[in-house]
């Protein structure tokens, strides 16, 4: 496997890191201290470059339009609509494993450069912390690879040079890994010392803020792998509420976007040229039957002044008819908008996750409870606290909690976390939402919606034995083979 190789070719060398974040000055000039200054490879750059590669990769028009908001069913194509009817790009999917494992490899250099040189690098935060939020961000990463993939490179996965064909680990590994690196990240954090002093967009070096969302994302992984490995999910989730999660929408991970090119939101730059993505029909109309506040947030208007979906997976020919012809809901301007941020996560997971573990007997509380805060508290960030406490209330009590609502208001909640979404809607099985693709599928599995993506075609040049180890462990390599944490 080749993780020094992406898009171009280019063979990165040692000095990968400090190239990358040299080249990428000019695009984050509005981020970064001064991009014109020549210097040393400097944390704080290192992580802005990460932060903003990170949000691009799952908010651009392809890995969010084409993948992860068409798997999720939140959207569909109105015309080239290949992926909607599960047949990715090559390309798509080359990319986007590069992306993350490129980022990975830039979080592994702030980290190594601060315990190998503590004292220089100490003037850009406190070294553990520095440390910390690079672990937190890695953590993220690896959940987002193996919930698309499953198996992948993880313990070998940066061996570089010395290792340019790394072992694949299981999902089971990947997970445990997850959790440990989420606790280590947690309990090192030093809330007194300082965080990052420059090139933190996501929370501008609050370290309460980030020990807040190593414990969160602790909640999420220990949730999904509830079914598999449950003892370990119980304590996991256990020792993530112990320490301190989310507690408000003020405590939310997200990056914020500027209003200029090229450090507005990708989707804002898509939509200038092309229209390729409208509102499903599977989101607009569960909403509209339960009189979701949230509709107006999540969609424009059609020009009949209704909220309409567009039908799912039509075929190629299909797809620009109806665009002619029908009226239909784009996004909204809200998630369309040049500083819509980027969506790490959110309290209502938060949540929705304590919910879900007090039905399961791990922790105390009524499930009920959890679950009408988690609306609500969906409801409030994507209004910005402007829907009435009686409106929310009247729509809480369209949807009352039981084991279907709880699974469709939960992948409500997840809206422009693709992946995320399709997670949930993969691991909580819920029924009578997403529909097939109206014209069929085109990819070529056995189940009804994809279970996973397919590898890169470059794992299958440039680290093939062990892809094939991998596939034997895990199953083949199509989209209808199960995770190891979907268990039901």
């Amino acid at each position: 496997m080749d993780f020094i190789t992406k898009h171009n070719n280019i063979v990165y060398g040692g000095l990968l890191v400090i190239l990358v974040v040299m080249v990428s000055c000019d695009s984050l000039t509005s981020y970064n201290e001064n991009p014109n200054e020549p210097q040393e490879a400097r944390t704080t750059y290192l992580l802005t470059n990460v932060q903003k590669s990170l949000s691009d990769t799952q908010w651009d028009d392809f890995n969010l339009g084409r993948f992860g908001n068409l798997y999720a069913q939140y959207w569909s194509q109105t015309q080239y609509t290949d992926e909607s009817r599960y047949s990715p790009r090559t390309g798509s999917i080359n990319s986007m494993w590069a992306d993350y494992y490129l980022n990975i490899r830039d979080l592994e250099e702030i980290i190594r450069l601060n315990r190998e040189n503590p004292d220089k690098y100490k003037g850009y935060g406190a070294n553990q912390n520095q440390i910390a939020v690079a672990k937190i961000l890695k953590a993220w990463s690896y959940q987002m690879i193996t919930d698309v993939w499953g198996a992948a490179p993880y313990k070998d996965a940066m061996g570089g040079r010395e290792n340019p064909s790394p072992k694949y680990s299981s999902q089971e590994e990947i997970y445990t890994g997850i959790i440990k690196t989420l606790t280590e990240a947690s309990d090192s954090i030093d809330v007194n010392a300082s965080g990052f002093t420059a090139g933190d967009v996501i929370y501008d070096g609050n370290m309460t803020k980030w020990k807040k969302f190593a414990n969160s994302l602790k909640m999420r992984a220990a949730m999904r792998i509830a079914d598999a490995k449950p003892q370990l999910a119980n304590t996991a989730i256990n020792e993530a509420i112990s320490a301190g999660a989310f507690e408000s929408n003020e405590d939310n991970a997200v990056f914020t976007y500027k209003t200029a090119v090229p450090n507005n939101n990708p989707i804002n730059e898509a939509f200038k040229n092309r229209n390729d993505f409208a509102v499903s029909e599977a989101l607009v109309g569960l909403m509209k039957s339960n009189s979701d506040p949230r509709l107006p947030f999540y969609a424009d208007p059609a020009s009949t002044g209704d909220y309409l979906g567009y039908p799912y997976g039509l075929s190629n020919g299909a797809a620009p008819k109806y665009f002619a012809d029908q009226p239909f809901s784009y996004p909204s301007s809200k998630v369309r908008d040049a500083t819509a941020p980027a969506l790490y996560m959110l309290y209502d997971e938060v949540l929705f996750i304590k919910a879900e573990a007090a039905e399961r007997g791990y922790i105390s509380g009524t499930p009920a409870n959890f679950y009408e805060q988690a609306i609500e508290a969906s409801i409030n960030y994507w209004s910005n606290e402007s829907v009435s406490q009686s409106d929310i209330s009247s729509y809480i009590a369209n949807v009352p909690y039981n084991a279907s609502n709880f699974a469709q208001q939960k992948w409500l909640a997840l809206y422009m976390q693709g992946v995320q979404g399709w997670s949930e809607f993969r691991r909580l099985d819920f029924t009578g939402v997403l529909q097939q693709p109206a014209a069929g599928k085109k990819g070529t599995f056995g189940t009804d919606f994809p279970q996973r993506y397919p590898y890169p075609n470059e794992e299958y040049n440039l680290n093939q034995t062990n892809l094939k180890a991998a596939i034997e462990m895990q199953g083949a390599d199509n989209q209808g083979t199960k995770l190891w944490w979907d268990q039901n």
